[in-house]
């Protein structure tokens, strides 16, 4: 029998969990960018999309009527699967991903810990190249030091995690889209042959 956690000891320990898991440059969020609302599909990414001179390769499959598989592969052959979702804010694309657990079987006390985090990137464009800009841990780092309310938080770290719902989540990147430094251009693909 499990004990029951409250929801402070939860998120206390989530995000234990998420400072060893270290997603370095990625903003973890606790909560996903999207509602049912918000979701689009876009079969433009779908396909296998890669960076140019460089190994590592995307794969988009269609998951369900609304939701995207991605299969990243880097440069020593090792995959990583998220479940992806589109949704379309103010006329805005997000992408969120949220990381599969690995297919081989892990033992129930390891995956018992296994607590994942939602990333996610503003789509800037989709057709014969995919370009996401992710939001800046840096910039977010010096934006909260000088605004610690400005959405809820915890400092894990050296990193912060995003503990806000959804709505707050929305609400805060659609008012830095056009700030200086907020969103960085960090990922510029093309489709594969």
């Amino acid at each position: 029998m499990r004990a029951k956690l409250s929801p402070t000891v939860l998120i206390r320990f989530t995000l234990v969990i998420l400072l060893f898991v270290g997603l370095a440059g990625c903003v973890l969020s606790l909560q996903p960018l999207y509602g049912d609302r918000d979701l689009v599909f876009e079969p433009a990414l779908l396909g296998t999309w890669k960076p140019a001179d460089d190994p590592v390769s995307w794969q988009c499959t269609q998951s369900g009527e609304r939701a995207y598989r991605i299969v990243y592969t880097d440069e020593k052959g090792r995959r990583g699967e998220f479940s992806a979702h589109l949704m379309a804010i103010d006329g805005k694309r997000f992408l969120d991903l949220f990381p599969l657990p690995p297919p081989e079987p892990l033992n129930s006390f390891y995956t018992d810990h296994w607590i994942a985090g939602h990333t996610f990137a503003r789509v800037v464009t989709v057709g014969k190249t995919l370009e996401l800009a992710v939001l800046d841990q840096e910039w977010l780092k010096r934006f909260l030091r000088e605004a610690p309310r400005a959405i809820r938080h915890e400092v894990v770290g050296d990193d912060i995690v995003l503990t806000a719902p959804t709505k707050e989540l929305q609400r805060f990147l659609l008012a830095h889209l056009d700030t200086a430094g907020a969103f960085r251009p960090t990922l510029s693909l093309r489709r594969a042959s």
